[in-house]
């Protein structure tokens, strides 16, 4: 998907992230000022995570799809005149025993590097992507940014942040459980799993945290369904009891009736069942009113790195 309007060709920069559930490529350049002005995205979606939470490899046939996905995203970088690349790769990847094969394949077929990044860098690149997208100045917040494969918490300032990362990333507990059906209490039981570190973490910071920050796909999904269903103009935040009867919502539905009546994609319809649960989880516990949806995330970190 293009954007309109002018661009300086001397500071076009690329970013691709390859994430477990999809791959995500932003073209963009960084203004003086610090905001991103986004010319490009795209996004393609090979489930990666799909891989290698059941098998622990890349199947070959996903390794063939992520170098065609590159071979168009480099004809994309030519076209904009992209001066700056990187490329990361999260959970799935880090993961997969075949990762140096497939590292290696990308390298060999399209001629770019993939960094694999740990959680922290992955939560930095995050937290600056939302700090610059909102105004957190003197403000404690916990930001968490659901991927597929993990979940990075982190609770921070704009002087400093600790992270932690758990694997309840959305493929990853669907994976896990019956995910042909809905699966409400299994979810819920994944979940229950790590409530207690959930808990420590937030009691960390006792009577401190007052923001509430999503990251991710499904954070956008759930900022989309609520301008959808509540017919309310903003979609970069949603209200504690907008999103109980989103996720109530969610849950009456099959996949195939979810993707017809929200026009949602079928990578994206099964995917916000764990994601809605979590997020109602967190929510309760910090017993805030909404959380915000900066709309922004690893690969606006990533692009913001190369200013």
């Amino acid at each position: 998907m293009a954007f309109a309007g002018e661009f300086d060709k001397n500071a076009m920069c690329g970013v691709i992230d390859i994430g477990s559930n999809a791959i995500r490529m932003l073209i963009g350049q960084v203004t003086e000022s610090g905001k991103i002005k986004k010319v490009m995205k795209h996004r393609v979606p090979i489930r990666l995570g799909h891989d290698v939470f059941v098998n622990g490899v890349i199947s070959k046939n996903n390794l063939k799809k992520t170098v065609e996905a590159f071979e168009t995203f480099n004809d994309d970088f030519n076209r904009f005149f992209v001066k700056k690349i990187r490329v990361v790769a999260t959970s799935a990847v880090r993961e997969a025993s075949n990762q140096e094969e497939f590292l290696n394949a990308i390298y060999r077929e399209v001629g770019l590097s993939i960094e694999v990044i740990d959680f922290h860098e992955e939560a930095d690149l995050i937290v600056q992507a939302a700090m610059s997208a909102l105004d957190l100045f003197d403000k404690t917040f916990l930001l968490m940014d659901i991927g597929g494969g993990s979940v990075e918490f982190v609770v921070g300032t704009h002087r400093q942040n600790q992270a932690i990362s758990l694997p309840l990333g959305t493929v990853r507990l669907l994976e896990m459980t019956q995910k042909a059906s809905s699966c409400r209490m299994e979810l819920e039981d994944k979940i229950d799993e790590f409530s207690a570190q959930i808990r420590r973490f937030i009691q960390k910071h006792p009577n401190t945290i007052t923001h509430f920050i999503g990251t991710g796909g499904n954070m956008e999904c759930l900022g989309y369904l609520r301008r959808l269903l509540f017919r309310r103009e903003s979609r970069f935040k949603v209200r504690y009891h907008e999103l109980d009867y989103i996720v109530e919502e969610l849950f009456r539905l099959s996949s195939y009736s979810r993707m017809k009546k929200f026009e949602l994609r079928e990578d994206r319809a099964d995917v916000i069942l764990p994601a809605s649960l979590l997020s109602q989880f967190v929510l309760c516990q910090l017993e805030l009113d909404c959380i915000l949806l900066p709309g922004v995330g690893l690969r606006e970190g990533v692009l913001l790195s190369l200013k």
